[in-house]
């Protein structure tokens, strides 16, 4: 008998139309906690049928060793759309929740972006690292003049206020720094001589330099200019770099 009440509850619940076996095994999948459910069957089952039609490597570094299965979403816990799913090594799934409380899409994203372009980013700084370390010498020794201070934990909010001018004095130094750097990369790259006369790459526009500057790639670059500036007393790690480059916020 048709049970109009019934199948509207069925519908709000998303159940309408489950037969029986499929609405067991829910029930049963949404009593588990997250940790119970990866060590599950349907766990297992869930990640053969995920392997069966995607390669087995990591989406964040190419890795092929130890690969895990990352959830995009906790929300849709034992009834996984693919896309819900991405493969990471075990490193990198680490990093990612060492990094993240709770994983979103557009977290997981901007870690598979940032992870990609760490070496690129590596490399365009040890490409022009000579460069990089003479601008960064004149770097520190502003910063340094302008840093005038100590003991920043200990002091009051009335004495930290008073310190703010200098502060913003140090933050403008910071960003003026990358124009000149990227300028002198670009004049590097760019020396051609035309008909006998040496020229000059045009000025570059604020456009530009934002779009360089809001690249991943250039965010590890300046990841590795800010770890060789305040190096004093430890070493950054690669999940510190990480964890900074994403959270960089760039504007100029």
């Amino acid at each position: 008998m048709f049970n109009f009440k019934q199948n509207i509850k069925d519908f709000l619940n998303g159940t309408l139309g489950v037969d029986a076996t499929e609405l067991e095994k829910r029930n049963r999948i949404g009593k588990l906690t997250y940790e119970e459910y990866m060590k599950s069957d349907e766990w297992a089952e869930r990640k053969n049928l995920y392997f069966s039609t995607h390669i087995r490597i990591c989406a964040a570094c190419g890795s092929d060793k130890y690969i895990d299965l990352h959830h995009t979403t906790y929300s849709s816990k034992g009834f996984e759309k693919d896309d819900d799913l991405v493969a990471l090594c075990k490193t990198c799934h680490d990093q990612y929740h060492a990094i993240y409380e709770k994983p979103s899409l557009i977290d997981t994203k901007n870690f598979i972006d940032a992870k990609q372009a760490s070496t690129k980013g590596k490399e365009i700084f040890r490409k022009y690292k000579e460069i990089i370390v003479r601008n960064h010498n004149e770097w520190v020794k502003k910063i340094n003049a302008n840093w005038n201070f100590e003991g920043w934990d200990e002091m009051r909010i009335s004495q930290r206020k008073k310190l703010v001018p200098e502060i913003e004095k140090v933050a403008a130094i910071l960003e003026s720094f990358p124009r000149k750097m990227l300028e002198e990369i670009i004049k590097k790259e760019n020396p051609g001589v035309k008909d006998g006369v040496c020229f000059y790459p045009r000025e570059i526009s604020n456009d530009e330099l934002r779009v360089f500057c809001s690249s991943w790639e250039y965010r590890w670059v300046k990841e590795e200019i800010i770890s060789i500036t305040y190096k004093s007393g430890f070493e950054f790690s690669e999940l510190r770099k990480l964890r900074d480059v994403l959270e960089q916020k760039l504007v100029l």
